[in-house]
């Protein structure tokens, strides 16, 4: 209401002036023209004043009892006080706080940071510290990855409001943006320390702890989150994570199994399941799981690995069990097939020799992993070379070997 009052007074003052600048240019007749009372309702701002229409009849004109019509210079005068009326009244509305949070407000919720960021920017070049502006502003910034300046908005909102929890996790969250970890960090165990339980600052620290290798803070973290939050699967998968790297694998097995029930159908969180049960000496729940994982995705290949360690690693402690060794090898061989270089399972095929060093099926596959060395990896002529010593070696051992013979032709060709 405040908004239209300022321009609908203004605009009536200047209808006010140009009826009496109308009526000044007239000229009176003889007879009376009646002119009717102007209405009781103001126009409404949508609404342009009309200009009241001058009375004409065709009688002759009566002497002329009004004052002198006002100078062209008085006329233009008056025409530029009006225009310097209107000018400072759109100023003023331009300028109005309430009016620009509210455009603000509606551009940052109808995806407009562009028209947010200027509406406040109305309000800032008047009052600098203003915070409601200067928290639209921030957000208006991050939603148009302005990052920079969204930081420097967030330094200013904490400096004037520093109990304010909410803005400085805001501000911590836009430096992890910006990889300035160490200031994250001091911002959200800021946070924390006030609010112990923001689940959102601790869920961002320990990530930050966990990519920095600060595995044991990470660890205490993510015990936090899961307990505040037992339904987060994410937070359960990275628990399980940090507890392998730590090689505490009951807890790892039971954040990944906790992570499963949650989100269940993916490969990467049983594949990492079946890991920790096989270090828990759980052979068989751990090949189920890695079966399962294959079943959500046959193409993801560290589950078929990870079948593959389970048998090579009962070989390697009973040598004698043919079976299970054989097992290893079929696994490794499925794997090479669809995918030939793989440096974890170049690392089996070696586990597999050490067992049987004279087996050619583990000779022949450590070649084709080495053979498939991509041209810009480390150590890629030496690789090859020794593809070749083992190949020689194979048809040593065998000679009726056709696709060994292949290999061995074609890498020394090239």
């Amino acid at each position: 209401m405040k908004a239209i009052l300022m321009i609908a007074v203004p605009m009536a003052v200047l209808g006010g002036i140009m009826t009496l600048v109308f009526w000044a240019q007239g000229e009176p007749t003889a007879r009376s023209t009646r002119v009717s009372p102007p209405s009781e309702k103001a126009p409404s701002v949508s609404e342009a004043p009309v200009s009241p229409e001058r009375a004409t009849t065709n009688t002759a004109k009566a002497p002329s009892t009004s004052a002198p019509a006002p100078s062209p210079k008085h006329l233009a005068n008056a025409a530029e006080t009006v225009d310097d009326w209107v000018n400072v009244t759109r100023n003023r509305v331009r300028r109005n706080r309430e009016v620009q949070i509210g455009l603000a407000r509606q551009a940052l919720a109808t995806s407009k940071p562009a028209q947010a960021i200027a509406a406040t920017g109305e309000i800032l070049n008047h009052q600098a510290d203003d915070v409601e502006a200067l928290s639209i502003r921030a957000g208006a910034l991050v939603a148009a990855k302005r990052y920079e300046e969204a930081e420097g908005t967030y330094a200013k909102l904490v400096q004037l409001q520093p109990e304010d929890i909410r803005m400085r996790y805001n501000y911590a969250v836009v430096l992890s943006r910006l990889r300035r970890f160490g200031e994250a960090v001091r911002q959200y165990e800021h946070v924390l320390a006030k609010q112990p339980g923001h689940a959102k600052a601790a869920y961002n620290l320990a990530v930050i702890h966990q990519d920095e290798g600060r595995l044991t803070d990470a660890a205490r973290l993510w015990k936090q989150v899961t307990e505040a939050n037992p339904g987060l699967a994410s937070a359960w998968f990275r628990q399980g994570t940090v507890a392998m790297q730590l090689g505490d694998h009951e807890t790892a097995a039971a954040g990944f199994a906790q992570s499963e029930r949650l989100e269940p159908g993916r490969p990467d969180t049983m594949t990492n399941l079946g890991t920790a049960l096989h270090q828990l000496g759980r052979l068989a729940e751990a090949i189920e799981a890695f079966q399962r994982a294959r079943e959500a995705d046959p193409d993801f290949l560290p589950a078929a690995n990870g079948i593959a360690d389970v048998y090579v690693g009962y070989a390697e402690k009973n040598p004698n069990a043919e079976d299970h060794f054989q097992c290893g090898l079929r696994w490794c061989a499925y794997s090479l097939g669809r995918k030939p270089y793989q440096p974890e399972l170049a690392a089996l095929y070696r586990r597999l020799l050490k067992v049987r060093p004279q087996s050619t099926e583990a000779l022949n596959g450590l070649a084709g992993v080495l053979a498939a060395t991509p041209q810009d990896a480390p150590q890629h002529g030496a690789k090859r070379q020794e593809a070749v010593r083992l190949l020689e070696e194979s048809l040593e051992l065998k000679a009726d070997q056709p696709k060994a013979k292949e290999l061995l032709d074609r890498l020394k060709s090239g």
